[in-house]
């Protein structure tokens, strides 16, 4: 069509809560709570009843949380480095995550930094639980992009 102007999309580039410089605040620090954060932006956000989602590993296992439980706010998924569970991680990255995450639960009583770092490194050893069962009666069209050296098998 000569004239017409090209579909305009933007572009929301979001930080999980203690990330980046989103605050830590109170509330759980999980998967869960992640994607329920993620609602409450597209809430807040005039426009945002439905979106695509691009996630990249915790981004990655993010969306289709969300998407299981807001369904109809989900248009399209893109997922990266996702993976369904804890153990979905390649051997070397698994014993590696868990070395580094039992050496921070050590020293977390004596260092704040050692405290975030057990944190942030639990949802790596804890989550996702994600049901592939779950995933298969998702109405939303979804590409899984996967390396062949990627950490996640």
């Amino acid at each position: 069509m000569s004239g017409s102007s090209p579909p305009f999309h933007a572009v929301y580039a979001v930080d999980t809560r203690g990330h980046g410089r989103f605050p830590r605040g109170t509330a759980p620090f999980t998967l869960g709570q992640f994607a329920e954060d993620l609602r409450a932006l597209m809430d807040d956000e005039e426009g945002l009843s439905h979106t695509y989602h691009l996630g990249f590993s915790d981004g990655g296992n993010i969306a289709p949380l969300f998407a299981l439980r807001y369904p109809e706010r989900v248009e399209r998924l893109i997922l990266c480095g996702a993976n369904l569970r804890p153990t979905g991680m390649t051997v070397p990255c698994l014993l590696s995550t868990w070395g580094t995450y039992l050496v921070a639960a050590l020293l977390a009583p004596f260092s704040s930094g050692q405290r975030r770092q057990k944190e942030l490194l639990a949802l790596m050893v804890r989550e996702p639980h994600i049901s592939p069962a779950a995933l298969q009666s998702l109405p939303t069209p979804t590409l899984v992009l996967a390396g062949t050296k990627d950490l996640i098998r």
